[in-house]
């Protein structure tokens, strides 16, 4: 530094330069500003500026200037690399001081945060720093982002954003924000749009053994797609190429044949488009067509056609236009330009047109099947069968007939739940369910011009008791039972009381097990009554006789002793008095008798609890009860609108002691 001396003042001998203010050591926080003066004693002196020995020269943030004998460097946003030794300078003089820049303190106020947005959406990153006079940078994946048409980047105050005006799936990645000694992170994850198929497969015509091109165009160029052929995915070979360009979407088909004249398919997963490939022949035309034939059933026939051309796709051939397939009754045959078609069993129901169809040319006859006159091959037989079951007549003809009647004498059977009528190739079947006597007879099965009969036999069953009813004769308030067995079992009996109808109630209970049947009746009252069991035709009626219970002492007289002159008293008390037990009684003691009547009164029965007017809707169930005072001897009857009501399948009476009901169901 040559010779220097306190406070930087260096002395110059020579032309008497002298500095009169030297430099000063500064001490400046970073980004901000500082400047260095040095005062001469003259002025117009031509000075030097370093920097750690390296010369400095004006540039936008380090200026120098020169007022008089005032010489000034000024820095302007000090940077850390700024920091150093700085001198001066000027005819051999020189002076010199420290520049010393104290990092200033930078953070991230608000981080940057992850974005999930689906494709072509807008997307904007924020972030904010402690510090105004901050120069940020954006980077996706280390590489630095440039604002474009699609991307801006905007600095306002502490504030840096990045948008993006229409985000796409190659935009996404780790978004990263540096602004000095300081960064930010976060993640971008685009959701790509649905794959859409923007132009569809279209109907495509190709010639026989040439190729075939099927486009389509899609949304995106990532997009997958898969081919099918009707529903079978295509796989990339000779036959079939797939490719995809771009947005376009293609299916190439080598050597073109009728086997590929189908619908295909191409799937995006999110859409899909379809079209049919038809494949066209190349012009042909009939040499010579087809002639009618006329054959008797089953006999073969035979039609012939030819081509001008040997080689094309197989032809199709059609009877009353559905399409023939080769198979065992169908032979289907070419010898060059000469095709033909065997019919080898032929049937009546075959007759109709017969077309040949090659390309666009086509010739057209007419099969004629006439019938084979029709005959009876198994006729039908005799029939024994017992009543209740079932029984099939069988027949068969030859050939087998289109319809087959069936008649019980002269009458025309139609399917039923009596009649089953049913057809194996020639053969028909004639089932009768449930046989009575009234379905023997003669059955007549015709076809044509053929028929065939048969007798059936019908074994009825007797209906007959095993054991018999017998008169039953109780006492009063006690239970009858009345019992009957027949020769088979059967579901529908019915019991009758004088000729009313029985049915099971709180009184009646009705039993059957198997071919025995039985009929319980309780707490009758004295009476001479007909009980009937009936079933069918059949029918047996028997006595029941219920007599009154005796009376009986409750109370027996008993032995009694006394004096001479003196007076006893003789009593005993009898059960349950009756009308008959009215009349004079006597005493007699042998040598003087006494005598008394007694008179018995009508007894007095109210009804406790009346019947209730009811209200119901047609087709419910309806109540009446009522309740008496004293038990009665004679049955209490049912009246409605002045008519005696019995009971049957609808109307229901139940008497339990003082108790009466009367139930209606289903009223209308």
């Amino acid at each position: 530094m040559g010779d220097t001396i306190p406070g930087g003042i260096v002395a110059a001998a020579k032309n008497r330069l002298q500095v009169v203010k030297g430099l000063e050591d500064v001490e400046v926080s970073e980004c901000e500003s500082c400047s260095f003066e040095v005062t001469l004693n003259l002025a117009f002196i031509e000075g030097v500026w370093s920097r750690d020995d390296m010369q400095l020269k004006s540039k936008p943030n380090w200026r120098i200037s020169t007022h008089g004998k005032k010489h000034s460097l000024v820095l302007s946003r000090v940077a850390l690399g700024d920091a150093g030794f700085f001198s001066f300078e000027a005819n051999g003089i020189q002076t010199a001081s420290r520049l010393s820049v104290t990092a200033r303190d930078i953070h991230i106020v608000k981080e940057l945060e992850d974005v999930d947005m689906m494709e072509r959406q807008p997307v904007n990153f924020l972030c904010e720093v402690n510090q105004e006079d901050l120069d940020g940078r954006w980077y996706r994946d280390d590489c630095r982002i440039r604002p474009g048409d699609n991307v801006k980047t905007n600095h306002h105050g502490k504030t840096h954003t990045l948008f993006f005006k229409s985000v796409r799936p190659e935009h996404a990645g780790e978004i990263k924000f540096t602004a000095e000694r300081v960064s930010s992170y976060a993640t971008l994850t685009v959701k790509e749009l649905p794959v859409v198929i923007v132009r569809p497969l279209r109907v495509k015509i190709a010639m026989y053994r040439h190729r075939g091109l099927l486009e389509c165009q899609v949304s995106r160029p990532n997009a997958q797609v898969r081919w099918y052929k009707n529903r079978k995915e295509l796989v990339p070979s000779r036959k079939y190429q797939l490719i995809s360009q771009d947005v376009y979407r293609q299916l190439t088909i080598d050597d073109v044949c009728s086997s590929d004249e189908d619908t295909y398919t191409c799937d995006a997963g999110d859409d899909n488009t379809s079209c049919q490939l038809l494949v066209e022949e190349q012009a042909i035309s009939i040499v010579r067509g087809m002639s009618s034939v006329e054959v008797m059933e089953p006999e073969p026939a035979l039609f012939q056609v030819e081509t001008s051309l040997k080689s094309g796709r197989p032809p199709r051939w059609t009877l009353n236009g559905e399409v023939l397939e080769a198979c065992s009754a169908v032979n289907i045959d070419r010898q060059g330009t000469v095709h033909s078609l065997c019919l080898t069993s032929t049937q009546s129901s075959m007759s109709g047109p017969v077309l040949f169809v090659a390309g666009k040319s086509r010739s057209t006859a007419q099969l004629n099947v006439k019938e084979r006159p029709l005959e009876v091959a198994h006729p039908l037989e005799d029939v024994e069968a017992k009543e209740k079951s079932s029984v099939t007549l069988s027949c068969a003809f030859a050939p087998s007939p289109r319809v087959v009647r069936w008649f019980k004498g002269r009458t025309a059977l139609k399917t039923s739940n009596k009649y089953s009528m049913k057809r194996e190739g020639k053969r028909a079947h004639l089932t009768i369910h449930g046989l009575t006597g009234i379905d023997a007879g003669q059955y007549r099965c015709m076809a044509g011009g053929s028929q065939s009969t048969a007798h059936l036999k019908v074994e009825v069953r007797t209906l007959k008791l095993v054991k018999h009813l017998e008169p039953v004769e109780i006492e009063e308030e006690g239970n009858a039972t009345f019992s009957c067995e027949l020769n088979y079992v059967v579901a529908n009996v019915e019991w009758l009381l004088n000729n009313v109808r029985l049915y099971c109630n709180a009184i009646n209970r009705i039993q059957h097990m198997g071919t025995m049947h039985s009929l319980t009746i309780k707490k009758l009252w004295p009476q001479e009554s007909r009980v009937t069991f009936k079933t069918g035709l059949l029918s047996e009626t028997t006595t029941l006789n219920v007599k009154e219970r005796p009376a009986v002492f409750l109370r027996s007289l008993e032995d009694v002793v006394g004096e001479e002159q003196g007076e006893v008293c003789l009593q005993c008390e009898i059960l349950k008095i009756r009308k008959e037990d009215a009349g004079h009684y006597t005493c007699d003691l042998g040598t003087s008798q006494t005598k008394a009547k007694v008179t018995v009164h009508d007894l007095h029965i109210t009804i406790v609890q009346r019947m209730k007017t009811t209200s119901v809707l047609e087709g419910e169930i309806c109540t009446f009860e009522c309740n008496l005072s004293h038990n009665v001897d004679e049955e209490p009857f049912w009246t409605i609108n002045g008519q005696v009501m019995v009971t049957d399948s609808r109307l229901q009476v139940i008497n339990n002691g003082r108790n009466y009901k009367m139930t209606i169901e289903m009223l209308c």
